[in-house]
């Protein structure tokens, strides 16, 4: 019995080692403003492009990234990323977790995607 539960527990180990190794070789890092939300290669956050603050109702952040990365990889790199770190899609572009919502904003700007991320409260503008 003992020896069932520790072969389980370290097959448990050896998951989540390898969903994580898998994870970190996909993506490139994480936003500092919003260090739950990663980034995929090849994509930066660009300095000085946050703006957060505290409302009674939640927080507020927004943030910009860019890089040399087709938006459809970048759409791909979420909607197989978030989930695993709680986040559930509510469109292609849309993420909900607890009570707050992160939206993307993709732009194609001098052969660069921009990416605009907006985490707001669900509640905020009625949602």
């Amino acid at each position: 019995m003992i020896h069932n539960l520790r072969r389980s527990y370290a097959f448990l180990l050896a998951g989540i080692f390898f969903v994580f190794l898998n994870f970190a070789s996909y993506a490139d890092g994480f936003l500092s403003i919003l260090p739950e939300v990663p980034l995929p290669e090849k994509i930066s956050e660009i300095a000085e492009s946050e703006v957060s603050f505290d409302a009674p109702t939640g927080r507020i952040v927004q943030v910009a990234a860019r890089g040399m990365k087709d938006k459809e990889s970048i759409l791909s790199f979420y909607k197989v990323t978030m989930p695993q770190l709680g986040w559930t899609a509510q469109s292609a572009t849309e993420f909900t977790r607890e009570n707050e919502k992160l939206s993307l904003t993709l732009n194609t700007e001098n052969g660069e995607t921009l990416v605009h991320f907006e985490l707001a409260p669900m509640n905020a503008n009625n949602n």
